[in-house]
């Protein structure tokens, strides 16, 4: 009998994992959330997700051309840009006329004058030509330059005509905030300047074709100008350059005819403080001309008649020809 049971027992326990079918049975895996992200690790290279950045709105600015429109700038004429970038005022030939357009660069606003608006005179100077024929030198219109406040800018009035140096027949400051206009060297067929701005846009240095033996110093800030007789027999002051500190002027001095003055060229000096004029070189036949400064104390020259450049040194009064 005890036999018996225990072969029943083993037929039993065969049945069993007969039903099973010998599989394994699934493992129930129990999760517990961290809060972390979950992270795959890869066997290959890791996978690099690039996060998209977002770039900041940019407004397109309007070219200069776009600003213009119809405004063409003279070959030898530019625009010029007001310091705080919301200006753009140039030169235009408009037809046979020549203009003046300022544009507000925010709202593309413009202020327009003509020749005639701005000086008061046709942009016409009528000469006789070499055909016995009436004819004109066309009036332009060029920027000079802008103060630094952006507020003011100031414009030269010339008359195409043919002459060895740079000149002009007026100079006015036109305010874009109320749109006015003031003359500041008044226009006429009869006078020409030759002027020079200080570094710092503070002073005017200038002469007068109707009074060529004083040399004028002008503030911009205050208006005030004060007048500087040459000590010399004067045909034309030209060539007038701004020491570094702003406080000298040197000029040169023709007392007869150009290229053709037996009594040669002299080198003036102004100092501003003082009011004192003092002649460097008096009468060079080499028609020395100042083109800029070095130094406080050196004047750089050229010369008409010699292709060579030379030094002035204030300090030692010694003229020096540079290899």
């Amino acid at each position: 009998m005890k036999r018996l049971m225990q072969w029943v027992g083993i037929i039993l326990l065969l049945s069993l994992l007969v039903s099973c079918g010998g599989k394994e049975q699934p493992t129930v895996l129990s999760i517990t959330p961290t809060g972390k992200p979950l992270t795959i690790v890869s066997t290959d290279k890791p996978i690099q997700v690039e996060t998209a950045t977002e770039l900041p709105f940019q407004f397109t600015t309007p070219t200069i051309a776009s600003l213009l429109g119809d405004c063409w700038v003279p070959t030898g004429l530019t625009s010029q840009e007001s310091p705080d970038g919301q200006w753009i005022a140039a030169p235009c030939e408009l037809g046979e006329s020549s203009h003046l357009k300022i544009v507000n660069k925010r709202d593309a606003s413009a202020w327009e004058l003509s020749f005639q608006e701005i000086t008061g005179m046709f942009p016409c100077l009528a000469f006789t030509n070499s055909f016995g024929e009436t004819d004109c030198f066309e009036g332009t219109l060029r920027i000079e330059h802008w103060e630094t406040d952006s507020r003011y800018v100031f414009v030269n009035v010339n008359y195409l005509v043919d002459r060895p140096f740079d000149f002009s027949y007026g100079l006015y400051r036109l305010d874009v905030k109320t749109r006015q206009v003031s003359p500041w060297l008044t226009t006429s067929p009869n006078f020409i300047y030759r002027y020079e701005f200080s570094s710092d846009n503070k002073k005017l240095a200038y002469v007068a074709s109707a009074d060529p033996n004083t040399l004028y110093i002008n503030s911009i800030e205050t208006g005030q100008v004060f007048n500087h007789k040459i000590p010399s027999q004067v045909s034309e002051i030209v060539y007038l350059t701004w020491s570094p500190d702003n406080q000298k002027v040197a000029f040169s001095i023709i007392h007869g005819e150009w290229f053709n003055d037996p009594n040669g060229f002299s080198l003036g000096l102004l100092d501003i403080k003082d009011g004192k004029i003092t002649i460097l070189i008096s009468k060079d036949k080499r028609l020395f001309y100042p083109t800029g400064w070095s130094s406080e104390t050196i004047i750089n020259l050229s010369s008409v008649t010699n292709s060579s450049d030379f030094q002035y040194d204030l300090q030692t009064k010694e003229l020096r020809e540079i290899p």
